[in-house]
């Protein structure tokens, strides 16, 4: 095989994977890590050898129901839960994703506020705009192709521009999806007008999903485990030892959150 055709191969290998794993270093997750470094240092790194498997695990039962079932997340859970709770969870989902939204373009507007100067809402509406036009107007796999090469900025953290001439994609496919998403930017373009510091609101927005996590780990591993659904790749012993395993040390760490912050 040719050195490109190495490279081609390569670069389809490259899929849904490392685009998760790269928007998790939003900022929200790096104004946590941040906080966290302030605070700890370096105490913490032991915790990378006993949650690296965990998180694994949960990346793979991820994985697996979607690449199984070829349905969404909310679709599947609807096999396993009520509608009335299916509905609680897809709501505290959203709700989550929309603070994350709003948190992650306000701190986005006040940091080119840092850099360039000028007013922090002019600066969170402009990114605003070019995020959700972007998002529509531009099909899911050319979309898909760009991420991936942004992915980059993660290891250089240098920034390029492009040029594509792609067909739109008309949002009336998806009605609710985009009144989210455009509804969540908008207010995150105006999260900037709020007394609320962007960095508090980041720091919250990433404790707020991080509490969504576990019911939401619970219902992705009673999915994967269920052989009705799943059928032969129903999720093995192992891993579902690991996958209840993460689930049973998240929701203990969020149970501890709510009870200490809680208790005051």
């Amino acid at each position: 095989m040719t050195n490109n055709g190495s490279l081609k191969g390569l670069v389809r290998l490259l899929g849904p994977g490392l685009l998760t794993g790269a928007a998790d270093d939003d900022p929200s997750g790096i104004a946590a890590y941040s906080q966290a470094g302030a605070q700890f240092g370096y105490a913490l790194c032991w915790t990378m050898f006993l949650t690296t498997p965990f998180m694994v695990a949960v990346q793979i039962v991820s994985a697996r129901i979607g690449s199984v079932t070829g349905r969404g997340l909310a679709a599947n859970l609807g096999e396993v839960l009520p509608l009335a709770l299916l509905y609680g969870v897809v709501a505290l989902i959203a709700g989550a994703n929309i603070v994350n939204i709003v948190a992650d373009v306000a701190a986005m507007g006040e940091s080119v506020r840092l850099l360039v100067g000028g007013p922090a809402v002019v600066h969170a509406l402009a990114l605003g705009v070019v995020c959700l036009t972007a998002q529509i107007i531009i099909p899911y796999r050319p979309y898909a192709r760009y991420m991936k090469v942004l992915t980059l900025v993660l290891f250089a953290y240098v920034a390029a521009a492009f040029s594509l001439r792609l067909p739109f994609l008309r949002p009336q496919r998806a009605p609710a999806f985009y009144l989210i998403i455009g509804g969540a930017t908008l207010a995150g373009a105006l999260g900037v007008m709020t007394p609320i510091d962007p960095i508090k609101m980041l720091v919250w927005s990433a404790v707020l999903n991080g509490i969504v996590a576990a019911p939401l780990m619970i219902v992705m591993m009673l999915v994967v485990t269920n052989r009705k659904i799943m059928g032969d790749f129903a999720a093995s012993r192992v891993l579902a030892t690991f996958g209840w395993l993460a689930t049973a040390l998240m929701s203990l760490v969020v149970t501890a959150l709510l009870v200490t912050t809680l208790s005051g």
